[in-house]
Parts: C-alpha cells; sequence; structure tokens
C-alpha cells in the first residue's frame, strides 16, 4: 500500500472518530447503537469514509446474514479448525457462534488459518454446556448436534427456517455426555467411504452449506435481520473496519 493510500486511510478513520465523538464518547457508543434513527443518522455521515464497492459488500453482507441459526463449538482444541469454521460462517451468512472451551485440553494455535473472519461474525464464550444450551432453548432454539450412529437421521430429516442451534464436538472426544443429555435431537452426515468421520471443521462446512440451500430452498432467502437490526449490524462493521471497539 503506497504512502498516499495510508495516509488517505487514515485521514477517513479520523474522520469517523469525530462524527462518533462528536454524540458520546466511544466507551458510550455501544449504548447508543439500540436507537434505530440514530443509527440511520450516522450511517449515512460515515458512508463517506468508504468506496461504493466496499460499501456494497458490506451492505449485501449484512442483507443475507442470519442470528436464526446459531453454531455451537463445545471443546473445539485446534484453532486452525475453529478460524476454518468462522470462515465458512461468514461466507454464507450465519452470524452467531458459541464457544464453549474444553476444560480438560488447551487450545492447539495455528497460523495457517485467516483469523479474519472473527471480526464479522458475533462469538460468545460460555462457561459450561449447561449454561450456553438452557440459553439457547430460552431464546427459542431447537437445539441439534452431530452423531456417527447409522440409525440416526440425516439433515434432510430437519426444517432449517426455525431457530436451530448446531452443536459441534471436540476433535478428540466428540460431543459431550452432557451435551447430548441437552439436546433436542441428533442426526449423521452421510458417508459412503471408509472413513467414520469428517474432520469437525469440514462437517460444520457440510452442515451449513447444507441449511443455507434448505432455507432458500424454503423460505425464498437466507438473510432474516430486521432492518433495524441490519443498520446495527451495518454500523458495527464500518466502525471495525478502522478498528473502533464497541
Amino acid at each position: 500500500m503506497s504512502y498516499f493510500s495510508l495516509w488517505r486511510r487514515y485521514t477517513k478513520a479520523k474522520d469517523m472518530l469525530t462524527v462518533v465523538t462528536s454524540k458520546s464518547t466511544i466507551e458510550d457508543f455501544g449504548t447508543l447503537t439500540n436507537n434505530a434513527s440514530y443509527n440511520k443518522e450516522l450511517l449515512q455521515k460515515l458512508t463517506c469514509a468508504f468506496t461504493k464497492e466496499r460499501l456494497d459488500k458490506m451492505t449485501n453482507a449484512v442483507k443475507n446474514r442470519t442470528r436464526s441459526i446459531a453454531v455451537v463449538l463445545e471443546g473445539i482444541t485446534n484453532e486452525g479448525n475453529e478460524q476454518a469454521i468462522y470462515r465458512t460462517m461468514d461466507a454464507l451468512g450465519f452470524q452467531t457462534a458459541h464457544r464453549i472451551p474444553s476444560p480438560l485440553y488447551r487450545l492447539k494455535t495455528c497460523g495457517r488459518t485467516d483469523a479474519g473472519a472473527m471480526k464479522w461474525i458475533d462469538i460468545e464464550s460460555w462457561k459450561s454446556t449447561e449454561e450456553c444450551i438452557s440459553q439457547l432453548k430460552s431464546c427459542g432454539y431447537k437445539i441439534l448436534a452431530t452423531s456417527s450412529e447409522n440409525k440416526t437421521k440425516t439433515l434432510d430429516s430437519f426444517d432449517f427456517s426455525n431457530k436451530t442451534a448446531v452443536v459441534l464436538g471436540s476433535e478428540q472426544e466428540g460431543i459431550s455426555k452432557e451435551a447430548m443429555n441437552l439436546v433436542d435431537n441428533v442426526f449423521r452426515i452421510s458417508m459412503v467411504g471408509f472413513v467414520e468421520s469428517y474432520n469437525v471443521s469440514v462437517a460444520a462446512a457440510i452442515i451449513l452449506y447444507h441449511i443455507y440451500q434448505d432455507r432458500i430452498r424454503k423460505l425464498g432467502y437466507h438473510g432474516d435481520l430486521t432492518e433495524a437490526e441490519q443498520d446495527d449490524l451495518l454500523l458495527q462493521y464500518m466502525l471495525k473496519e478502522y478498528g473502533i471497539k464497541l
């Protein structure tokens, strides 16, 4: 990137900070994003900091986002796998991930996979599987988990036009017994070869692409955020683009 490009980017970021802090401090900004009319006003002011191509990219991403499908990562211990799942979520428009760290294994770091996708999705961490699943159920989600049993239902058996959370287990242990006792149903991913399981990030990609297609087939669309939710998310994306944390 040339010196001129860097300077122009810095100037735009500085202008964005000026716009935001004209009504509040950065620390107070999160509370203001609950105000739909203020969001509209702020969005209009911030659009000048982006090229048309970049703004169209962010707007299209927001339009195709959903929080009706949540991904629960229970005990994932390989950072490369975790980042790959986030990348698939971003690519297919799934906005919400719930992360439950393994109590037995440390996260194995891996620098090979692009971590940039984390910036564009919401990741909530939980202390326990029970706490996470209970909260999701209270919000109206049906909880599904993967299984390797041949007699288990396949993905085609479920309607993903409804609120659903999919639990993916660790590379070593799979889904925990605790999670299995809490989920509403289980499913298997069809395999016709000799292997008995997929890598967790590959399994996630297969599952999420199926859900994406199922929602389009049944609903005619995938993204389902309200106009106010889209404005709020677009505003977050604009600020994150310049490193402004909410």
